[in-house]
C-alpha cells in the first residue's frame, strides 16, 4: 500500500529544526498509522478494536470522520498486577488530503493545540515535534512487533 511519493526520512533530533522537518514528521506518522490501522484512507469509518499482548492492551477507536479528516484515539494499558495502568494514550487528527497525521493530545502533554489558537513559536514547535516523534517511535516499536489490526476496525469492542 503506498501512501507517498516521497521517500521520508525523519531526523532522529531531539528538538525540532523547522516547521518543513516537523510536517515530514506528519507525513511518516500518517504512513505508519494507515499501517497499524491496516486501513485505507478512502474507507476509514467509526469503531474500535483492541489488540492485546504479552501484558498490554492496545485500543483504538475513531471517534470523527469527515471527507478530509479522521480522529483517532488510541490507548494502551498495562495488565501487571490488579488494576490495568494506562501507559500511553493519543488522540491523534489524521488529514487524508495531505496524508499527515498529527497529534492533537497525549498522555505526555495533556493539552488539545488548536491550529488557529496558537502561533508557531519555538516553544509550540518543541512540544508538537516531542508528542509526535513519541508517537512515531511508539508505530514502528509497534509495526516491527507485528502489531497491526488485522480484519477492519468494527463497531463493536472486543474487550
Amino acid at each position: 500500500m503506498k501512501y507517498s511519493d516521497s521517500r521520508i526520512v525523519i531526523p532522529r533530533l531531539s528538538k525540532p529544526v523547522s516547521f518543513a522537518a516537523l510536517m515530514a514528521l506528519y507525513e511518516s506518522n500518517y504512513i505508519q498509522l494507515m499501517r497499524f490501522l491496516n486501513a485505507d484512507r478512502k474507507h476509514i469509518d467509526y469503531g474500535e478494536a483492541t489488540i492485546r499482548y504479552d501484558k498490554h492492551a492496545v485500543h483504538c477507536r475513531i471517534e470523527d470522520v469527515t471527507t478530509y479528516t479522521s480522529l483517532v484515539c488510541i490507548d494502551e494499558d498495562l495488565f501487571d498486577q490488579g488494576e490495568p495502568v494506562r501507559i500511553n494514550h493519543f488522540r491523534i487528527r489524521l488529514y487524508h488530503d495531505a496524508l499527515c497525521a498529527a497529534v492533537t493530545s497525549s498522555i505526555q502533554e495533556n493539552t488539545d493545540y488548536q491550529l488557529k489558537s496558537l502561533p508557531l513559536n519555538q516553544s509550540r514547535l518543541r512540544v508538537l515535534w516531542q508528542q509526535n516523534m513519541f508517537l512515531n517511535k511508539w508505530l514502528a516499536y509497534c509495526l516491527s512487533r507485528k502489531l497491526v489490526f488485522t480484519g477492519k476496525i468494527d463497531e463493536n469492542t472486543d474487550s
